[in-house]
């Protein structure tokens, strides 16, 4: 009986360790974003965000999807992406493009921010500065463990940007 709880004890403290090893793996991961105003409809700003993930590690990650939201300034929420359930596999020392993200932006929350805000985005003479926040949680120890990962970004949204930094 002894040597099997010793067995356990042992396997337990491994895959402790394991665990506290890809927990500071999982903080190293880095998010790019960059957008751009893509259009000004009638329902609203219509953004695209392009995210980058990066993974320096020796360790294999598994992913939720991103959620985004855009913040105003004074850290109001302007729009949100969709909620998507699909995992992204992210290998040790390696990087993966997101497909653009589209959100709209509704047209009361431009104009609450201002009617000369709005003229400057629609005439493209003024970008829009919002923050990003990028939430998704990191899978370890085979999905049975998630550590949730948060990034902020300011960005400027500017109208037909061409380089999709802006």
């Amino acid at each position: 009986m002894l040597p099997a709880l010793l067995v356990l004890a042992g396997g337990g403290a491994l895959a402790a360790g394991y665990v506290s090893r890809l927990k500071k793996d999982a903080d190293e991961i880095q998010v790019i974003v960059t957008g751009r105003l893509h259009s000004i409809k009638t329902d609203g700003v219509h953004v695209l965000l392009n995210v980058l993930l990066k993974n320096p590690t020796r360790s294999d990650f598994t992913f939720s999807y991103p959620f985004l939201t855009l913040l105003s300034q004074a850290n109001v929420t302007l729009g949100t992406s969709q909620s998507d359930n699909s995992e992204i596999q992210l290998t040790a020392q390696s990087e993966q493009a997101l497909k653009p993200l589209e959100i709209v932006i509704p047209l009361a929350q431009v104009l609450a921010l201002g009617i000369e805000v709005f003229k400057a985005l629609k005439d493209g003479k003024a970008g829009l500065q919002i923050q990003v926040k990028v939430i998704c949680f990191a899978r370890l120890l085979f999905g049975t463990i998630s550590k949730r990962k948060e990034w902020l970004f300011p960005i400027t949204l500017i109208k037909n940007s061409s380089d999709g930094n802006g």
